[in-house]
């Protein structure tokens, strides 16, 4: 924001994860912890990417259990039906392999500050089907 001075107010963008500055209490407790590890860090969405993409991998590790091998943790991902960590929903199955196709929306305020505007919106494209359909291998 301070880089386009100002220029991003008003701006509306879509997100796939919760905003750092959000009031749910899984965010809070990520800021706790990052304040407390990396006090220095700089809350940014590569930041928050990381918390986002660990969630499900973490839960997919303890879902599967003590005996892990890759088939027990893909076993254990296909469990997830509307997962829901700081990320979009995720719904894996032995034939869905792409875990959301959801985000919502985000406006910047005049002082900088993102505000979430919608709920969840979900996409119906297939993206497994659209790759085939391109590749010719449907």
């Amino acid at each position: 924001y301070e880089l386009t001075e100002g220029a991003w107010a008003g701006v509306i963008f879509a997100a796939i994860g919760e905003l750092y500055n959000s009031d749910s209490p899984l965010m809070e407790k990520y800021r706790q912890a990052s304040a407390r590890i990396a006090p220095d860090e700089r809350a940014s969405e590569f930041f928050l990417s990381g918390f986002r993409y660990a969630e499900p991998l973490v839960e997919g590790l303890r879902r599967a259990g003590r005996d892990l091998t890759t088939e027990t943790l893909v076993a254990a991902l296909e469990t997830f039906d509307g997962f829901q960590g700081i990320g979009a929903p995720l719904t894996y199955t032995p034939t869905r392999r792409q875990g959301t196709r959801a985000m919502f929306l985000v406006r910047t305020l005049a002082d900088g500050t993102p505000e979430r505007f919608t709920d969840w919106i979900e996409s119906d494209i297939d993206i497994e089907e659209a790759i085939r359909r391109l590749e010719g291998s449907e």
